[in-house]
């Protein structure tokens, strides 16, 4: 994948190489190669017209149904096609770390909040059953007290 990254240029056929993640600062010739890498080099012609540069590729992440319906209009596209430039597009996109950190401190966070959840119902659950026990005990010592009572009651009243 040489011509992967290649800046091109009229004036020089080898530049260095742009990075992955600045293909958002790609030109229309620099779209147009990496349609080639990736097989979709019939639409280097149409998307060069359309002026279809790196910086129009990293916004097709937000557009709407509408938006997409017209460029793949615009550009003759097959579903196909398209599909796989989403799919190159996302897989070159996908050398930023940050979606996988943000993933991570997601399901971090969800794991945290289920333990204390967790710790929470535990709690209750302790304090049901030391609130039934002392009513119990409670139970335990009127009923002593009011059996003692009446045995006392018994011998004053013989007395």
């Amino acid at each position: 994948m040489v011509g992967y990254f290649r800046k091109f240029s009229k004036e020089m056929n080898k530049e260095k190489p742009p990075e992955p993640l600045d293909f958002f600062i790609w030109t229309v010739e620099d779209v147009g190669l990496w349609l080639e890498e990736i097989n979709l080099g019939s639409y280097r012609q149409i998307f060069k017209e359309n002026g279809v540069n790196g910086e129009y590729l990293e916004g097709m992440s937000m557009f709407t149904t509408e938006q997409i319906l017209r460029f793949i209009r615009r550009c003759h596209m097959k579903w196909g096609d398209f599909i796989t430039l989403c799919k190159e597009l996302r897989r070159i996109k996908g050398s930023d770390p940050l979606p996988s950190f943000a993933l991570f401190i997601s399901l971090f966070l969800l794991l945290l909040l289920l333990l204390l959840l967790l710790l929470l119902l535990l709690l209750l659950l302790l304090l049901l059953l030391l609130l039934h026990f002392s009513i119990g005990s409670m139970y335990f010592w009127v009923v002593l007290v009011v059996k003692t009572t009446q045995g006392y009651d018994d011998l004053l009243l013989s007395s």
